[in-house]
This record gives C-alpha cells, structure tokens and sequence, in this order.
C-alpha cells in the first residue's frame, strides 16, 4: 500500500486516557497492490501476532472511525487489473480480528454516507454495511447491506478460490 500523501486531523479528547477522535483523513492517489498466486494464496502479509496471554482465540487487529474519510484518484490493482478508487466517505467504522484456531480474519465495515465517483458519472450517493470473513483461498460475505437514494440491496455469499473467483450469492434482497 501507497499513498503519495495523507492528511489527517485529530481530536484530542483527553490526555490522560489516551483518548483520540480521528476526524479527517485523506489520501492522495493510493496504490494497493494485491496479487493472488495460482495456489490461491495472496501477497498480504501475516499478521503478527502477540504470544497469547489470554485464553481467548480471537485477537482485535484494529478498531478504526473516522468522520471524513476522502480517497482521491486511488487505484487498487488487482494482478495487475486496475479499479480506480475515488470516494468520500463520513462515519466510517471498521473492526478487524484474527482467529487463530479458524485461522481467518473476522471484519465489519460501516460507512453512514459515502459519494462514489466513477469516471464521468455522476456522483452515487450510498449507505454500507457489511460484515465478512476472510480465509487464505476464500471470504464469506456474512452481510451486506447497501441503500442508495431509493434502493437497497441486502445480499450474503462466498467467493471461493481467489485464484480462478467462483461467486456463490446466499441470499440477495433488492
């Protein structure tokens, strides 16, 4: 991952506990390179993990909200296929656990208003929820929500095998 720049601006809600609100962050023309080998596997790193001191399994990578969060002419490249990301986004939340026994990453992404430019469309405004999994080869959309202006879409599903993608809807609402 690379972005040219990042700017960003904090709200300190108390010295004494540590307490930071991120307000804004924005990112200029940001790079994410993700490469999908033949075996399935990817080039995104491990995460490395504290010995564990707790009985339980499960360790919270990050816990993130930011109130603006503005992405200009990013692109995310795919085994070298390229997806332009160009968004503005306000309350976004996002968690991120590992669990070590299922050996999976667990996340939940929410964005409460988000303006996406494509090209040269207009604008679409949306809402984003969604709740997922991701494994070595594979990922599970627990959920996933999107409401755009007078539309919405409820769907869940699979995506099996990176290396040759195979969809499997679960359950799509619109």
């Amino acid at each position: 991952i690379h972005a040219d720049q990042v700017h960003l601006r904090l709200h300190i809600v108390s010295f004494f506990e540590t307490k930071v609100t991120l307000e804004y962050l924005a990112l200029d023309h940001p790079a994410v390179n993700l490469i999908v080998y033949p075996d399935g596997s990817t080039n995104a790193p491990e995460p490395r993990l504290k010995p564990q001191v707790s009985k339980s399994p499960v360790e919270r990578l990050f816990e993130i909200a930011v109130r603006r969060l503005e992405v200009h002419q990013g692109m995310l490249l795919w085994n070298a296929r390229s997806v332009p990301l160009d968004f503005i986004a306000d309350d976004v939340g996002a968690t991120m656990t590992y669990d070590r026994l299922g050996k999976r990453f667990d996340g939940h992404l929410l964005i409460g208003k988000t303006d996406t430019k494509y090209a040269d469309y207009r604008d679409v405004p949306a809402q984003l929820e969604t709740e997922f999994s991701l494994w070595q080869n594979r990922a599970e959309i627990k959920s996933l929500k999107i409401a755009s202006q007078k539309s919405t879409l409820d769907a869940s599903g699979k995506v099996v095998n990176f290396a040759d993608p195979q969809i499997q809807i679960g359950r799509a609402h619109v």
